[in-house]
């Protein structure tokens, strides 16, 4: 199921996963920037990934969590 929510585009897989494929608004907690990722799932939670975040822990060899805001 793809559908619009609050400016952004999401979809519903059979699991119940909704997957935010063009987001409107989560924006990292770390720096800000809205190229972010963000999955829900009524069993284990949201997973946001901020692209920028990972890109540069992953270019200084150190990749943390966020916790959730």
């Amino acid at each position: 199921l793809l559908y619009a929510e609050s400016g952004a585009v999401k979809g519903k897989g059979s699991s119940g996963t909704v997957t935010t494929v063009a987001a409107a608004d989560p924006h990292c907690p770390e720096c800000g920037r809205d190229f972010v990722l963000d999955w829900t799932n009524e069993k284990f939670g949201t997973l946001t990934l901020c692209m920028w975040c990972l890109t540069d822990g992953m270019t200084k060899g150190v990749v943390k969590k966020i916790a959730a805001a």
